[in-house]
């Protein structure tokens, strides 16, 4: 049996009046419209720690994104590095933690060598990558 092919993107909410734009990791199987969300919640606007979220049967064509644009296509046994590195990564405001997970899958040539350099350059929030 072949493996299902998905596609790696990231879906840009609509930009908010003084606040960061929220960013959402995505994985769907090419030709769907059910995808997995991996994103961070509360932070700024609560006051509230951030908390991350790996939410599994969402809508690919939500209105809560303004855009999504397509990194690549993985195949489905590298599914398991991006949950990994989805769990791994501290649970910071939202287009940090899309960040840093791209930063991990970059290193595992899961995604492009240059894509999270190229996705800084559109985050609206200063860059910070924090020593273990």
């Amino acid at each position: 049996m072949a493996s299902r092919v998905y596609t790696v993107s990231i879906g840009f909410g609509h930009p908010r009046p003084n606040a960061p734009q929220h960013w959402v990791l995505i994985t769907y199987p090419v030709g769907s419209f059910n995808c997995t969300y991996y994103h961070t919640t509360s932070g700024t606007r609560d006051k509230e720690p951030y908390t991350a979220r790996v939410e599994a049967n969402k809508r690919l064509d939500s209105f809560a994104f303004a855009s999504v644009r397509r990194i690549c296509y993985i195949a489905e046994v590298t599914l398991g590095e991006v949950i990994d590195a989805a769990r791994h990564a501290k649970p910071v405001q939202s287009q940090r933690y899309v960040l840093d997970i791209l930063r991990t899958l970059e290193t595992k040539d899961v995604v492009p060598y240059g894509t999270t350099k190229m996705f800084e350059r559109r985050c609206g929030m200063p860059v910070i990558i924090e020593e273990e």
